[in-house]
């Protein structure tokens, strides 16, 4: 298979960059991730995670970033290892044999990520000391160009 060229950042994750970067904050990957997934701007994710326990500067506990994601009127399915694997074994045929869902993922099989079940749904993508956000088949994050192990996959819902 022919190397995947690395690719720029999408334009929401861009955004997302400079709004952390003017309030001056840094480890706000669920910060990112909260405002894109639940389409609300930086500055009321934030407010809104640090409700629950955020601190400036600092990382977010899983369950603050699931405390948030409610407030603000949404709901979360956590996946099981059966969809997990479902969805790998809608890959193409010699990549079913694949372990896990990585962050390169919904660039690496876009085809499959556009599906109309996949596109039209968004989800947080939690790697070690990470999360990162799939929106419309496509990660908006810096791991864009990574294959980061994702351990856990939640689908945002209304």
């Amino acid at each position: 298979m022919a190397k995947i060229l690395r690719t720029s950042y999408s334009l929401a994750f861009n955004n997302q960059m400079a709004a952390g970067a003017a309030m001056g904050e840094t480890n706000d990957c669920a910060v990112k991730a909260v405002s894109l997934a639940c389409d609300v701007d930086y500055t009321v994710a934030h407010a809104t995670l640090k409700r629950f326990g955020r601190k400036d500067r600092k990382g977010t506990f899983r369950s603050s970033t699931r405390s948030a994601v409610n407030a603000l009127g949404f709901y979360i399915r956590v996946w099981g290892r059966h969809e997990h694997e479902a969805l790998i074994a809608s890959y193409p045929k010699a990549h079913q044999i694949l372990k896990s869902i990585t962050t390169h993922h919904p660039r690496r099989f876009a085809k499959r990520w556009s599906q109309a079940d996949l596109a039209n749904k968004t989800f947080l993508f939690f790697t070690a000391g990470h999360v990162a956000v799939v929106k419309g088949g496509q990660l908006h994050d810096w791991t864009v160009n990574s294959a980061r192990p994702v351990l856990e996959i939640w689908e945002i819902t209304k």
